[in-house]
């Protein structure tokens, strides 16, 4: 054997080694390479729109803003309570608002629902009958829902002399009278609600 047979021979178990780390680093700059582009923060939805602007937190209603909006949100249908087979109690959450601010607010005052027979508030007819929810009743149905702070209420006709009620249907109107003296609010329109089942 000559020294160049022995030098050869000598550098071929390293030849393997260096070959392996040759390709491991290949395969981590690969990786590496598609991360990187995988990662790429894009500015627009998949269908090419710009992304919507990032969300941010409501101006908060001040407190000395009057409230001039009233929202409500009744529940699924009235509640069967004495066994008849007609509903005898509305359920409904009342929110007070005070625009151009969006969040609801819980303000002191006094509610009232009027009933109406359906159309006879449109012709200035009298209500059948009414609730009124002083301020400090008030406070005790002061709850949160997923929208904010309201009123949770629960209006029994059978309270007003109205149980059973002996139309298909009824108007609901909503009035909130603040303990401020300042301007009643109203609902807008009348809220139509079926009374079978």
């Amino acid at each position: 054997m000559t020294g160049r047979e022995d030098r050869s021979a000598a550098a071929s178990p390293a030849s393997p080694m260096l070959g392996r780390a040759a390709i491991r680093l290949v395969i981590v700059v690969v990786v590496a390479v598609v991360v990187a582009v995988g990662c790429e923060t894009s500015r627009q939805t998949s269908d090419g729109r710009p992304m919507p602007p990032t969300p941010t937190q409501p101006v908060a209603t001040p407190t000395t803003a009057p409230v001039n909006a009233i929202a409500l949100i009744f529940g699924p249908k009235p509640i069967e309570l004495d066994g008849d087979g007609i509903p005898d109690r509305i359920e409904l959450d009342a929110y007070l608002f005070a625009r151009p601010y969006p969040q609801p607010i819980l303000a002191p005052g006094v509610m009232v629902f009027e009933v109406y027979a359906p159309g006879t508030f449109a012709r200035g007819e009298r209500p059948l009958g009414e609730w009124r929810i002083g301020s400090e009743q008030l406070v005790r149905l002061a709850d949160r829902s997923v929208f904010g702070p309201c009123f949770r209420l629960r209006l029994d006709l059978r309270e007003i002399g109205l149980a059973p009620f002996p139309l298909p249907q009824l108007d609901l109107r909503c009035r909130f009278e603040p303990s401020d003296g300042g301007a009643a609010v109203e609902s807008r329109g009348v809220e139509r609600i079926s009374m079978r089942g």
